[in-house]
């Protein structure tokens, strides 16, 4: 009996598994590379996606570099047209703005400055007496015009008129007691007279010598004492009577009233320093009399004297056509007072500049309280300060 070629049997099986193990391989092999040439396929993808924000990031940097090479190369033209027009702009001007100086291209101006206007007399309208006001001017607010010696408010007057009502009586009362105290001082005088006639005889001892004279000393003094003592409530009439007049509140000046510090019912007191008590009724200013205060730098100094004219014109009014028809180049003025101490944290100089209203304007203000308010305190100004010429290049 002829045996089965096993081996040729195992050799066949395994030539029949062999091809579907490889076929199995190849078809693994196909799966991961096509999930390779997936992942090149997309990472390939997501480069192209990002070359256009890229792409617009190079494209802006290119832009701004023009833009500024463009502004860095007109910004010299600029500079030189501003210094065409104004060839001492860069060497006068003033850091801080607000108090800035510069040399004016003008051939009549030697410096421009802005300023703020402030009143050459502002009065702190206070009390002389403290107490209650019980009556206030009905037009006192701020604005308001007021002539000299017209009462603004009135205080309370009762303690006051009884101190002064109580010093009379006893002025009145002393007064009366002298003339009895003058007529026994006559009667002693008298007696002693004849008793110093007839001492030494029968009709007088020097014991009524004695008595006599030391009556008519005594009588002497009480009278002398009464007399002061009447001097005394004299001045205090004097006081009392001032305080009774004071609690009558006038203005000191033809003025404007600026601030109001205090309201009918309002506790009022010249020494006041608690709260609930005022020591002002108001600040008051003739604003006929004013200054422009400004600060020159310490290099313009050489071209600003004392007595100097210069043009005052309104910060606020320098385009103003109605403003400008009455005054084309503002308000006159001059130079009052160069201040005798600098300002080092300016570097600068106070100069006070006296402005000259016009007599009409004047004259309208202190008879009929009317004022155009071009100019008001701690308003903006623009001072020019003309060219020395002639006798006014000395101080």
């Amino acid at each position: 009996m002829t045996q089965p070629n096993l081996p040729n049997t195992a050799a066949e099986h395994r030539t029949d598994r062999a091809p579907s193990r490889n076929g199995n391989g190849s078809d693994l092999s196909d799966r991961v590379r096509s999930l390779r040439l997936s992942e090149k396929t997309q990472s390939g993808g997501g480069s192209r996606s990002t070359v256009i924000p890229w792409t617009a990031c190079l494209l802006l940097v290119v832009m701004t570099a023009a833009f500024g090479y463009r502004a860095y190369m007109i910004k010299p033209t600029v500079v030189a047209a501003d210094s065409q027009a104004q060839p001492d702009s860069a060497a006068n001007s003033t850091p801080g703005g607000a108090g800035g100086a510069s040399t004016a291209t003008n051939k009549e101006v030697a410096l421009e400055v802005k300023g703020f206007v402030t009143p050459l007399h502002q009065i702190q309208v206070s009390p002389k007496v403290g107490g209650e006001l019980q009556y206030l001017d009905p037009k006192f607010e701020e604005g308001a015009f007021f002539k000299k010696d017209q009462v603004l408010a009135r205080i309370e007057n009762v303690d006051y008129k009884t101190d002064f009502d109580h010093t009379k009586a006893m002025l009145v009362s002393a007064e009366k007691d002298l003339q009895v105290e003058e007529a026994n001082f006559e009667q002693l005088k008298r007696a002693y007279e004849r008793t110093a006639a007839l001492v030494g005889t029968a009709a007088a001892s020097q014991n009524d010598y004695d008595l006599a004279y030391y009556n008519f000393q005594a009588q002497e003094k009480r009278v002398n004492k009464l007399k002061a003592s009447i001097d005394v409530a004299k001045a205090d009439l004097v006081k009392m009577k001032w305080r009774l007049e004071n609690v009558e509140i006038k203005a000191p000046v033809d003025g404007t009233i600026l601030t109001k510090a205090a309201e009918k019912g309002n506790l009022v007191n010249p020494s006041a320093f608690s709260n609930g008590l005022s020591a002002s009724l108001c600040d008051m200013a003739d604003l006929t009399e004013m200054e422009v205060e400004v600060m020159v730098q310490q290099r313009d100094r050489p071209h600003v004297f004392v007595g100097q004219k210069c043009d005052v014109m309104p910060e606020a009014f320098q385009n103003d056509d109605k403003f400008k028809a009455t005054h084309p180049r503002g308000y006159e003025g001059v130079v009052s007072r160069i201040m005798p101490k600098a300002d080092r944290s300016k570097n600068a100089i106070p100069v006070r500049v006296k402005v000259i209203f016009p007599e009409a304007e004047v004259t309208r203000y202190h008879e009929k309280g009317e004022w155009g308010w071009y100019l008001i305190p701690d308003m903006g100004a623009i001072v020019k300060f003309k060219k020395k010429q002639g006798a006014e290049s000395g101080e």
